[in-house]
């Protein structure tokens, strides 16, 4: 199974290979694949380590790239350090996990789970600590979301299903515990707006939940959405205003479908559109207002090296024209002058900017001027906030 990252304005995927490469799969489990969002080009590292089941997490410019194999194998303990920055490679060694079989981060710490057992590790210390679950597990899957962290589902064996949920509170260093509306394996997580979401899984010998449990961590409290039809193999990603999962396998009409379901994660209001080719076992991963839906495969038929890119409207990229507002110099090397076109009723305003990719950079208060000198260079949109948002363009040399 592969993996997608981002951090650093590039996306990473790594791991996976396809199910016909028998003799070069360890080739392809230690490919990873880097796209630079802003010059629009690739380069390839490799892993030392192939695993069946990688992960791969974010902190700082750096991804970390944990997992497993089914079959016993050497250096599953290993942990792939990769700084975007530099293009360096270093390595760490989890304590007490022989694998995880599920990561997740929050706060900058990074959170390895094998078993009952969590090995932390404070990206900022350098430090490691252990967590223990409430109990053992497999199959179980990890998110952090707020300044805490969720331990889903999974079970003792593919008969033994767990709805439990361990939920450790940063903060407080306390362990708490919950239930999903119903247990399931191999659940899909995502944190957005402050909420955690619990996507699908397997429900074992009976088929595949459509259900996905969301918890508001600002209120405690569980509401429940739902999927589309009896689906398996589909991607679930973030991106900073909704939640998506992309394509897979529908069980009911036993075919490989381009379906991309959309949660608005203010309202939970539904929308769909359609990946470029249906598939299943692909991987997705949200930067700013896009969402990058990568790899996949349609069984032993047909493998994917293609990256759809979706764009939501709402951060739409397209330059807006201001009614109310100019700004000067375009293009800047250190500041942004702010000129309302009505003088008399010029007064400080609030402000937000975003990079070309739609991600918050900066935002505050002003009365004319806004410093943008330690920007990189690029394309950005400044938003005047007032009874109508009005959005304009500018370049950073």
């Amino acid at each position: 199974m592969g993996t997608t990252a981002t951090t650093n304005g590039k996306v990473v995927f790594a791991g996976g290979y396809p199910e016909n490469a028998i003799e070069d799969k360890d080739l392809y489990r230690k490919r990873v694949d880097i796209y630079d969002i802003a010059s629009d080009t690739w380069t390839i590292e490799e892993l030392e380590v192939a695993r069946q089941f990688t992960f791969a997490v974010s902190v700082g410019t750096k991804v970390y790239f944990a997992g497993y194999t089914q079959t016993q194998a050497d250096d599953q303990d290993k942990v792939e350090v990769y700084d975007t920055e530099t293009e360096t490679w270093t390595t760490l060694t989890t304590p007490n996990s022989d694998g995880p079989t599920s990561v997740a981060v929050e706060m900058g710490s990074i959170y390895f789970v094998d078993g009952g057992i969590v090995d932390i590790y404070d990206t900022t210390t350098e430090t490691w600590s252990m967590g223990q679950l409430s109990v053992s597990r497999i199959l179980s899957r990890a998110v952090g979301c707020n300044g805490k962290v969720f331990f889903a589902g999974g079970g003792f064996s593919a008969g033994t299903i767990y709805a439990l949920v361990d939920i450790y509170d940063i903060a407080t260093d306390t362990w708490s515990t919950a239930d999903l509306s119903e247990g399931r394996n191999l659940i899909q997580t995502a944190c957005l707006n402050e909420k955690a979401y619990f996507v699908g899984g397997s429900l074992g010998f009976s088929g595949n939940s459509s259900n996905i449990d969301v918890y508001d961590t600002n209120t405690d409290t569980w509401s429940v959405l739902s999927i589309n039809g009896d689906k398996q193999g589909y991607a679930v990603g973030a991106s900073d205003n909704n939640l998506y999962i992309a394509a897979g396998y529908d069980n009911e009409e036993n075919e490989y479908i381009t379906e991309v379901e959309i949660f608005d994660g203010e309202t939970d209001e539904k929308t769909t559109t359609d990946l470029s080719e249906a598939r299943a076992f692909l991987s997705a991963v949200g930067v700013g207002n896009q969402l990058y839906v990568g790899g996949g495969n349609t069984g032993s038929n047909e493998h994917f090296t293609l990256v759809d890119i979706y764009t939501e409207e709402i951060l739409n990229t397209a330059e807006v024209s201001a009614t109310s507002f100019t700004i000067f110099p375009n293009p800047t090397t250190d500041r942004l002058v702010v000129k309302s076109l009505a003088a008399e009723n010029f007064k400080s305003f609030d402000y937000r900017i975003y990079n070309a990719v739609g991600m918050l950079v900066k935002s505050g208060q002003t009365i004319q001027e806004i410093e943008v000198a330690d920007f990189e260079r690029g394309i950005y949109f400044l938003e005047v906030v007032g009874e109508v948002s009005e959005r304009l363009k500018f370049i950073k040399n």
